[in-house]
């Protein structure tokens, strides 16, 4: 029997540059997709994408665009991915995606919805998973602000951060289950809000923060109240430090 195929797009991305030497370190054979590279293409144009699915069992989509081409690159090219699949007779595609986007009206977090529901309607087997914020992005998130010499942290913007090496490593799992349609939403195991990321990030750093509450309207307001946050699901990792 031939060893299973692995292609994972947004292999160079914060998951997935963790992902693909996980995988590889335990004898999988794996493609990794991107823009560049032996597998590259481009899933806004679907450039490449034939190539790079042909002969694969599993994609772990991790490939997204949130700041440009955001519909062309996670919506069309989710569509495109699909098809890819289907034509290529994929037997798996696994998407990983974010808890609360149906709960946070920002328009990044509407594409990665509609992202969802073209794979839950295609007839290619698949799973999804929402994930909450990884470590990363939030020591990401505090650093930029500590650039400044006053923080503006408001309180009340919470988050459940779980670490993306815990997140790699249940992703592999799910790779060796197989499609389950939707899966649990999976996230870290405690909330905490801004201003003690930034605590925990800064250090002996010392700049003068501001803590004060947010207004609550729009997606200020479904922060405020836990948007981002587990409603119910797995809980995996150790606290953000």
């Amino acid at each position: 029997m031939e060893p299973e195929l692995i292609l994972v797009t947004g292999a160079t991305g914060r998951l997935g540059r963790i992902l693909v030497p996980m995988l590889e370190a335990a004898g999988r054979t794996v493609r990794a997709g991107g823009r560049t590279g032996r597998w590259a293409h481009d899933l806004a144009t679907g450039e490449g994408l034939e190539r790079a699915v042909a002969g694969v069992d599993t994609i772990v989509h991790l490939a997204s665009s949130p700041y440009r081409r955001t519909r062309d690159v996670d919506v069309g090219g989710m569509g495109r991915l699909v098809e890819a699949a289907r034509a290529a007779g994929v037997r798996h595609v696994l998407y990983p995606s974010i808890v609360g986007i149906h709960r946070v009206p920002l328009a990044y977090y509407r594409a990665k919805l509609d992202a969802e529901s073209i794979v839950a309607k295609s007839d290619v087997p698949h799973t999804i998973v929402r994930i909450t914020q990884f470590h990363v992005f939030l020591r990401e998130l505090a650093e930029s602000l500590l650039r400044w010499p006053v923080v503006l942290a408001p309180a009340g913007v919470l988050f459940q951060p779980i670490d993306e090496t815990v997140v790699a490593r249940d992703l592999v799992q799910m790779i060796d289950v197989g499609p389950v349609g939707r899966a649990e939403d999976v996230g870290g195991p405690e909330v905490i809000d801004l201003p003690e990321v930034v605590r925990r990030v800064r250090g002996a750093r010392s700049p003068w923060m501001i803590t004060r509450g947010i207004p609550s309207v729009g997606p200020l307001r479904a922060l405020r109240d836990g948007g981002l946050c587990l409603e119910r699901g797995r809980i995996m990792g150790a606290p953000f430090g």
